[in-house]
């Protein structure tokens, strides 16, 4: 990059110099992007690449809009926010206290998490009042199938909620309807006799029992009576 080209004239209070033109101050980076480059578009500004407000080199210009000028300036460490050190309640900004966003903008993860736990203990607490505010629902004359709660389909839990009987025995008879459906898929007892043929002793309920297991269980019981030993039923 060639040497910046400082304006000598007149100055603006913030560095950047300027030219009287048609009874107007007008800054001289901008005069000097016109003279060569033509007018600025609407919305456009003139941008320094060195940092230098009173450089007029056109080498060192180039456009931009307000929003590429300050990420510029927040990028090269130039505005006046980055400069600080700590948050305003005397926090630090280290590198595990600080949270960049997504803008770039840094940020007090202490004073940030601060804020959430506060918020959240106070909406922890509205919400509790507009609950104790709320009045008390009527009882449900009815559960969710449509059944009444009322009478024998009435059932009383052990902590107190009301259950219906119907849906409370359609829901035991499919559990057992889909365990003895997971048991007749067995092919082997737990002892590891097959399930088949004569070795299947079936049960009222359904269920199906190993025939050589019953018969040894059997045995040891007869020979627990003759030896007068306890009898485990």
């Amino acid at each position: 990059m060639t040497p910046c080209i400082e304006w000598t004239g007149g100055r603006f209070a913030g560095g950047y110099g300027y030219v009287q033109l048609g009874g107007r101050s007008l800054r001289a980076h901008r005069v000097e992007w016109e003279r060569h480059y033509g007018p600025i578009p609407a919305g456009m500004v003139v941008c320094h690449r060195c940092d230098n407000p009173p450089c007029i080199n056109v080498e060192h210009l180039f456009l931009g809009t307000m929003q590429d000028n300050m990420t510029d300036m927040v990028s090269k460490g130039r505005h006046w926010n980055s400069r600080k050190k700590q948050c305003l309640k005397g926090h630090a900004f280290s590198e595990e206290n600080t949270y960049r966003t997504p803008a770039g903008n840094r940020v007090c993860k202490h004073c940030r998490d601060s804020r959430i736990r506060d918020f959240k203990a106070r909406h922890k607490i509205e919400r509790a009042r507009q609950r104790a505010q709320r009045p008390p629902a009527p009882p449900k004359t009815h559960c969710m199938h449509g059944h009444p709660l009322a009478g024998e389909n009435l059932h009383i839990g052990r902590k107190g909620q009301r259950i219906c009987r119907t849906c409370r025995n359609g829901r035991v008879r499919e559990w057992k309807a889909a365990h003895r459906v997971e048991r007749q898929v067995k092919t082997h007892c737990v002892n590891g006799h097959l399930l088949a043929g004569e070795n299947i002793k079936p049960r009222p309920n359904g269920y199906r029992t190993c025939r050589e297991c019953a018969r040894r269980q059997k045995n040891e019981c007869m020979a627990r009576k003759r030896d007068g030993r306890p009898v485990n039923v």
